[in-house]
């Protein structure tokens, strides 16, 4: 009192006469008036933002966390699938890939959850269904997927089933993302659709082996009606077949008349004549003539 007084500083105003203090706009205010009688004086930062006591500046008022915006103006809350866990200007942070978030205004990082098992998801998700299936794995959208059992194959990402490895292949993969991991059957060999294992490769009708090994062909004389392991079936006496590879007992051919031969013959000249006939080999035989 008795000296000249100083006018109050922007962000300050005081109220009373006298010798008490100026006194500080309050947090989230701010206020550019110079000896300010009224903390009316002191106006609200916009929405969504915050500054420190005393602020003189309307961009003093700056952006919460979980918000972005400029400096001054109202702030807008970061979508779901970023977040923003600093004060100020700066852009929201988008979760990273395989999470996701469905949070507005989000503050930290951690509100990005993992996606569950075996999913994926871009960065910046926003849903729980946003995590799909990685390739080789099948399932719904948000929920943990299964590896596609082995001989089957999934190339791509999402919901979509598993493909089955196609007839006369295999594979023992489990998770497989391509068709490539489906291995072509031994020679002369057969698989059902989807088939697991090599041993599953079996001989087709004609042809005879091991389960899961190159098959021979019946050799000539001999057939086979089934697919499998089982041995070729010779064909009966009084018959013949030259077939290769043969798939049914009508390729063995009857004799001819007054002929015979052995079990599994292989060629008409097999065909022989019977005691009490002539004739050449692989030929009708004539009856003795009487005195002979």
């Amino acid at each position: 009192d008795g000296a000249e007084c100083a006018a109050c500083l922007a962000s300050e105003y005081k109220t009373a006469t006298g010798s008490v203090v100026c006194t500080a706009c309050g947090v989230d205010t701010y206020s550019t008036a110079i000896a300010a009688t009224s903390a009316d004086t002191c106006s609200s930062c916009p929405a969504n933002t915050f500054s420190a006591l005393g602020s003189d500046e309307l961009i003093d008022c700056a952006c919460l966390a979980g918000y972005t915006g400029i400096d001054g103006a109202a702030c807008a809350g970061c979508v779901a699938g970023t977040y923003k866990n600093a004060t100020g200007s700066a852009t929201c942070t988008p979760c990273g890939v395989d999470t996701y978030s469905t949070t507005v205004a989000a503050a930290s990082a951690d509100t990005c959850s993992s996606c569950p098992a075996n999913t994926f998801s871009a960065s910046s998700s926003n849903e729980l269904t946003d995590c799909t299936c990685l390739a080789g794995y099948t399932g719904d959208d948000g929920n943990a997927c299964a590896a596609c059992d082995a001989g089957t194959y999934k190339n791509a990402t999402g919901s979509a089933t598993c493909t089955l490895c196609g007839v006369d292949t295999y594979s023992t993969a489990i998770a497989a993302t391509s068709s490539g991991t489906c291995s072509i059957c031994p020679a002369n060999t057969s698989s059902a659709e989807g088939s697991v294992a090599l041993t599953n490769c079996v001989c087709v009708a004609g042809y005879t082996g091991a389960d899961g090994s190159e098959c021979a062909a019946c050799i000539a004389g001999e057939y086979k009606t089934a697919t499998g392991s089982v041995a070729c079936t010779a064909c009966g006496v009084d018959t013949h077949s030259t077939a290769i590879a043969a798939t049914s007992a009508g390729t063995c051919s009857s004799c001819p008349a007054n002929t015979l031969s052995a079990l599994g013959s292989n060629e008409l000249i097999d065909c022989t004549c019977l005691a009490g006939y002539t004739g050449i080999d692989g030929a009708a035989c004539a009856g003795c003539v009487a005195g002979t």
